[in-house]
Protein backbone atom coordinates (compact mmCIF):
# COMPACT_ATOMS: atom_id res chain seq x y z
CA UNK A 1 0.00 0.00 0.00
CA UNK A 2 1.36 3.39 -1.30
CA UNK A 3 -0.49 6.57 0.30
CA UNK A 4 -1.89 8.75 -3.32
CA UNK A 5 -2.75 12.43 -3.08
CA UNK A 6 -7.15 12.89 -3.85
CA UNK A 7 -7.42 16.57 -5.38
CA UNK A 8 -11.02 16.44 -4.05
CA UNK A 9 -10.65 16.14 -0.74
CA UNK A 10 -8.09 19.35 -0.73
CA UNK A 11 -4.68 17.46 -0.27
CA UNK A 12 -5.79 14.72 1.98
CA UNK A 13 -4.19 11.58 1.67
CA UNK A 14 -5.44 8.14 1.01
CA UNK A 15 -3.81 4.28 1.42
CA UNK A 16 -5.05 2.14 -1.47
CA UNK A 17 -4.75 -1.29 -1.79
CA UNK A 18 -4.14 -2.17 -5.91
CA UNK A 19 -5.24 -5.58 -5.69
CA UNK A 20 -5.83 -5.83 -9.52
CA UNK A 21 -2.45 -7.98 -9.88
CA UNK A 22 -4.47 -10.25 -7.08
CA UNK A 23 -5.51 -13.61 -8.85
CA UNK A 24 -8.97 -13.64 -7.06
CA UNK A 25 -9.70 -9.55 -7.99
CA UNK A 26 -12.28 -8.97 -10.91
CA UNK A 27 -13.57 -5.99 -12.33
CA UNK A 28 -17.38 -6.13 -12.68
CA UNK A 29 -19.80 -3.72 -14.22
CA UNK A 30 -23.48 -3.61 -13.32
CA UNK A 31 -26.03 -4.41 -16.57
CA UNK A 32 -29.25 -4.49 -16.93
CA UNK A 33 -29.45 -8.24 -16.61
CA UNK A 34 -27.80 -8.34 -13.62
CA UNK A 35 -29.84 -5.40 -11.72
CA UNK A 36 -32.53 -6.28 -9.72
CA UNK A 37 -33.55 -3.12 -7.09
CA UNK A 38 -30.88 -1.65 -5.47
CA UNK A 39 -28.50 -5.21 -5.91
CA UNK A 40 -26.45 -6.66 -8.72
CA UNK A 41 -25.39 -10.25 -8.60
CA UNK A 42 -21.72 -11.31 -10.43
CA UNK A 43 -20.19 -14.27 -11.01
CA UNK A 44 -16.68 -15.64 -10.20
CA UNK A 45 -15.13 -18.57 -9.98
CA UNK A 46 -13.82 -18.32 -6.61
CA UNK A 47 -16.72 -17.29 -4.98
CA UNK A 48 -19.74 -18.86 -7.13
CA UNK A 49 -21.53 -21.28 -4.89
CA UNK A 50 -19.06 -20.73 -1.54
CA UNK A 51 -21.21 -19.21 1.03
CA UNK A 52 -18.01 -19.11 3.28
CA UNK A 53 -16.18 -16.58 0.75
CA UNK A 54 -15.26 -13.25 2.04
CA UNK A 55 -16.00 -10.33 -0.89
CA UNK A 56 -14.42 -6.88 -0.53
CA UNK A 57 -16.09 -4.63 -2.94
CA UNK A 58 -14.66 -1.03 -4.23
CA UNK A 59 -16.59 1.48 -5.68
CA UNK A 60 -14.83 2.55 -9.30
CA UNK A 61 -15.81 6.04 -10.14
CA UNK A 62 -13.50 6.22 -13.48
CA UNK A 63 -12.73 9.46 -14.89
CA UNK A 64 -15.34 12.55 -15.14
CA UNK A 65 -14.53 12.24 -19.02
CA UNK A 66 -15.32 8.29 -19.29
CA UNK A 67 -19.35 7.59 -21.06
CA UNK A 68 -19.65 5.04 -17.64
CA UNK A 69 -18.85 7.58 -15.46
CA UNK A 70 -21.10 7.04 -12.23
CA UNK A 71 -21.01 9.17 -8.77
CA UNK A 72 -22.03 5.95 -6.44
CA UNK A 73 -22.69 7.54 -3.02
CA UNK A 74 -24.26 4.92 -1.20
CA UNK A 75 -22.75 3.02 1.19
CA UNK A 76 -22.54 -1.03 -0.15
CA UNK A 77 -22.77 -4.36 1.19
CA UNK A 78 -22.66 -7.94 0.15
CA UNK A 79 -25.10 -10.80 0.50
CA UNK A 80 -24.62 -14.23 -0.86
CA UNK A 81 -28.48 -15.74 -2.13
CA UNK A 82 -30.00 -17.43 -4.96
CA UNK A 83 -30.43 -15.29 -8.07
CA UNK A 84 -32.52 -15.27 -11.44
CA UNK A 85 -29.36 -16.08 -14.20
CA UNK A 86 -27.52 -18.05 -11.28
CA UNK A 87 -27.96 -20.82 -8.61
CA UNK A 88 -26.40 -19.06 -6.11
CA UNK A 89 -23.80 -16.60 -5.64
CA UNK A 90 -23.11 -13.45 -4.09
CA UNK A 91 -24.36 -9.37 -5.23
CA UNK A 92 -23.31 -6.13 -4.09
CA UNK A 93 -26.20 -3.78 -2.87
CA UNK A 94 -27.04 -0.48 -2.11
CA UNK A 95 -27.53 -0.39 1.76
CA UNK A 96 -29.77 2.64 1.73
CA UNK A 97 -32.26 0.72 -0.43
CA UNK A 98 -31.14 3.24 -3.58
CA UNK A 99 -31.51 1.81 -7.08
CA UNK A 100 -28.69 0.62 -8.30
CA UNK A 101 -27.51 2.03 -11.35
CA UNK A 102 -26.66 0.41 -14.91
CA UNK A 103 -22.91 0.45 -16.06
CA UNK A 104 -21.80 0.51 -12.46
CA UNK A 105 -18.38 -0.26 -11.81
CA UNK A 106 -16.57 -2.29 -9.19
CA UNK A 107 -13.56 -3.58 -8.14
CA UNK A 108 -14.06 -6.87 -6.48
CA UNK A 109 -11.38 -9.03 -4.16
CA UNK A 110 -12.39 -12.70 -3.41
CA UNK A 111 -11.11 -14.52 -0.59
CA UNK A 112 -12.15 -18.25 -1.49
CA UNK A 113 -13.95 -20.17 1.24
CA UNK A 114 -11.01 -22.34 1.70
CA UNK A 115 -8.67 -20.30 2.59
CA UNK A 116 -11.07 -18.58 5.28
CA UNK A 117 -11.50 -19.74 8.84
CA UNK A 118 -14.17 -17.59 11.02
CA UNK A 119 -15.24 -20.00 13.90
CA UNK A 120 -18.58 -20.43 14.68
CA UNK A 121 -20.02 -18.11 17.93
CA UNK A 122 -21.89 -20.09 19.88
CA UNK A 123 -24.58 -17.90 21.83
Amino acid sequence: MSPSPCTWFLNARVEVLDVSGFANSTFMVTTPGTISGNYSWFSNPASDNRPNSLVFPTHYYGLSTDSSYIWLDHPLGVWFGTFPDMLTGWSVFNQDFASMPQYTSFFLFIIPAEYVYLPAILR
